[in-house]
Formats: structure tokens, C-alpha cells, sequence
């Protein structure tokens, strides 16, 4: 991922920032959400979701948009509930 600014460390960077726009809006887009990770970032849906994933553990994010990555904290924290119930 891109450095952050030295004379502001707490600034997202622009990746992450569309990241959250991604998450926010991803329909308005494109007609799925792969693709529009793709169009966006030019980058593969899976790296996406490992900057994504990194991304809602950092206090930055969270501040820049605290209801956005609770809500995505509380589905990632249900799918892996519902993954431990499968096994």
C-alpha cells in the first residue's frame, strides 16, 4: 500500500480511501462489486480483500469512518462465526 504523508499520519492513503468508497457504494460503480475493484484499483479482488482485511484493524480507518468499519468489523466477525459452525 501507498506510504502515508510524513507531515500527516494520520491521512489515508488514496488506496485506502477508495477502498472505503468501494465498500460505501460499490453498486453505483459497476454492476458487481469484483468488477468494480477492478475498474477502481486495478487490482484483483483478492488482493482487495487482504488490504481490506488489514485495513479495518488499523485506528486510522476507523476514524475516518467509524460506522462504515464497524459494520464491515460486524459482518466479517459473523461470517467467521458461521465458518466455525460449518466444521
Amino acid at each position: 500500500m501507498e506510504s502515508v504523508e510524513k507531515d500527516n499520519p494520520n491521512q489515508l492513503t488514496s488506496i485506502e480511501e477508495k477502498v472505503l468508497t468501494i465498500e460505501e457504494s460499490w453498486w453505483k460503480l459497476a454492476p458487481t462489486k469484483d468488477r468494480a475493484i477492478t475498474q477502481e484499483l486495478g487490482i484483483s479482488p483478492m488482493k482487495y480483500y487482504i488490504i481490506l482485511s488489514r485495513m479495518l484493524e488499523d485506528k486510522r480507518v476507523w476514524k475516518a469512518k467509524p460506522v462504515l468499519v464497524d459494520r464491515l468489523r460486524r459482518l466479517r466477525d459473523a461470517k467467521a462465526d458461521e465458518r466455525q459452525l460449518r466444521r
